[in-house]
C-alpha cells in the first residue's frame, strides 16, 4: 500500500483550438443558456465557504483544512432562468436564494478558456460532451452534458461545476468519470486491489 501523500501528479494540458471547440461545444452550451434541458450549475467555492451542505465534515488533519462535502446536490444546485442570465440557488434546508459568483455566459465563453485538461465531443443519443478546463481568470470548469436523439429540449441536460481552488475542484467538482479521464490523459491507469 502506498502513502497518498507521496503521490504527486502534474497534469498536462493543451492550449485551446477555439475554432474546433466552438464546433463541438456551441450546441450544448447554447442549449444550457437558452434554458433547454435539465441542468445543475454549481458554484462549489460558495458551497464550501457558506456551508450550504448541512454536513460539511472535515475528516482531515488540522494542517489540511480541505474537508468533504456530504449533501444532496438537488437541494443546492442553481436553477437558471431568463435564457441562463439569472441563476439562484434553492436550498430547502436553509431557504436561501443565492446568486452564483460567475454568470453562466461568462463561465461558458469558449474564447475565455485557457487550459484544456480533457475534452470529449458528444452527439445526440451517444457520447457525452465533456470539458475539463481552466479559464484565463484561473477558474477550473467541469462541463458534462448529454441528450437523447431529440436533443436537449426533451431528454437532455447536464452539470456544470466550477472552483478557483484546484484542490476543491479535483475533490468536489469532478465526478469519478471526470477524474478517471483526466488521469488516463496523463498516462495514469489505476489498478485497485481490495484484497
Amino acid at each position: 500500500m502506498y502513502n497518498s501523500k507521496d503521490l504527486n501528479i502534474k497534469l498536462k494540458y493543451k492550449k485551446p483550438d477555439y475554432i474546433k471547440l466552438k464546433k463541438i461545444f456551441s450546441y450544448p452550451i447554447s442549449s444550457f443558456l437558452n434554458g433547454l434541458g435539465h441542468w445543475t450549475y454549481t458554484d462549489t467555492d460558495n458551497l464550501v465557504k457558506n456551508y450550504y451542505c448541512s454536513n460539511f465534515i472535515n475528516h482531515s488533519s488540522n494542517k489540511n483544512k480541505d474537508g468533504y462535502i456530504y449533501c444532496n446536490l438537488e437541494n443546492v444546485h442553481y436553477f437558471c432562468e431568463n435564457n441562463g442570465k439569472t441563476c439562484v440557488i434553492k436550498n430547502n434546508k436553509f431557504n436561501i436564494d443565492y446568486k452564483p459568483t460567475i454568470k453562466p455566459s461568462k463561465l461558458l465563453n469558449i474564447d475565455d478558456w485557457a487550459k484544456i485538461y480533457y475534452y470529449q465531443a458528444g452527439e445526440n443519443d451517444g457520447d457525452d460532451w465533456i470539458m475539463i478546463c481552466q479559464n484565463k481568470k484561473g477558474v477550473y470548469i467541469y462541463f458534462r452534458a448529454s441528450c437523447d436523439y431529440t436533443g436537449f429540449d426533451c431528454q437532455g441536460g447536464g452539470e456544470i461545476s466550477y472552483s478557483s481552488n484546484e484542490q476543491i475542484f479535483w475533490n468536489h467538482c469532478l465526478d469519478n468519470f471526470g477524474r478517471t479521464m483526466v488521469l488516463k490523459e496523463n498516462g495514469v491507469n489505476m489498478k485497485i486491489n481490495m484484497k
